[in-house]
């Protein structure tokens, strides 16, 4: 029995192509994929000012968990654009004529490394700005953040 590219091969295959721009932007909606590393450390000290007003979060302790997000701007552009290559290649290869599986492997493969660095990254800055935080306003907000994803 022949193995199919079937639906599963092709979520498993693109998954990391559609959720990294996700994990790594930081930001919500299309328009905001094309920020400078200035712009997307500017929106991330917005999104994280605004919940550090919910936990009573102190100057120096927005200071702070602002310094590791500027920290990861750099990286975080770096990935996007990676992803934005990778994409780019993706449409070539489903573009032509004939489909070559070995390097649609080749590509998925990528997109899983991209997906698993940028993942590290936004994993390290998470916990970087959560040291930065007392236990309770970490709770409050991981409260905060469950009620909004329910």
């Amino acid at each position: 029995m022949r193995k199919g590219f079937g639906l599963r091969s092709l979520r498993a295959w693109l998954a990391p192509l559609v959720l990294a721009p996700l994990v790594l932007a930081g930001c919500r909606g299309h328009h905001h994929g094309n920020m400078t590393e200035a712009e997307l450390a500017e929106r991330m000290e917005d999104v994280a000012e605004y919940a550090l007003d919910h936990v009573d979060a102190t100057e120096q302790q927005t200071a702070q968990v602002n310094a590791v997000l500027r920290g990861a701007a750099p990286e975080l552009v770096a990935f996007r654009r990676e992803h934005r290559e990778l994409s780019a290649k993706l449409r070539t290869e489903l573009a032509k004529d004939k489909l070559d599986r070995a390097q649609l492997e080749v590509l998925r493969q990528e997109g899983l490394d991209l997906a698993d660095r940028a993942s590290a990254r936004a994993g390290q800055a998470l916990l970087d700005a959560a040291e930065k935080l007392n236990a309770e306003q970490r709770r409050k907000l991981t409260e905060k953040w469950a009620k909004h994803h329910q």
